[in-house]
């Protein structure tokens, strides 16, 4: 049986009820004092344990509001993307959509498509209501792309 320190320990039942879900993303985690009474503890034990959690990502500290439950350390990159990734975690994002703009090819795109006009895509993704990402995508501005945007009104005159 490998022994633990209390650091070790205390890190390691957050960690599960983590990873098992018994604390959720954007769970709030109990006061540093309340932990250290629960656990039987020092606040210093607390500190050392989820400074540790913190680093590997699976909490996340707000300045004069406490720790709270991180994504869940899931992968929010890959073919699924964000969508899967939040829903597996039980807290799904939502996008918000921030512009849609005719704009002539950017350099970047030099090369990769005949078309000379694109559609500037800028949106963010909130998990629970907290900005986490800003995206910008080029869609080329052919027939059919430009009718549907037209028909949705959400072509937007100035560029974000």
């Amino acid at each position: 049986m490998t022994a633990y320190t209390r650091t070790e320990h205390l890190r390691h039942e957050l960690a599960s009820q983590i990873r098992n879900g018994t604390l959720k993303p954007g769970n709030r985690i109990m006061s540093e004092t309340r932990l250290a009474e629960e656990y039987q503890v020092s606040r210093g034990t607390v500190r050392r344990a989820l400074e540790q959690l913190k680093k590997a990502e699976l909490i996340e500290t707000r300045m004069g509001s406490g720790s709270y439950v991180a994504f869940n350390g899931g992968s929010m990159s890959g073919p699924d993307g964000w969508t899967s990734a939040s829903l597996r975690s039980g807290a799904p994002t939502t996008t918000e959509l921030l512009s849609i703009v005719l704009v002539d090819r950017p350099s970047s795109l030099e090369g990769e498509s005949e078309c000379e006009r694109f559609y500037k895509i800028a949106r963010r993704r909130l998990f629970r209501s907290a900005p986490v990402s800003y995206e910008v995508s080029y869609l080329p501005a052919i027939p059919a792309l430009c009718g549907v945007i037209e028909r949705a009104g959400v072509l937007s005159t100035v560029p974000f």
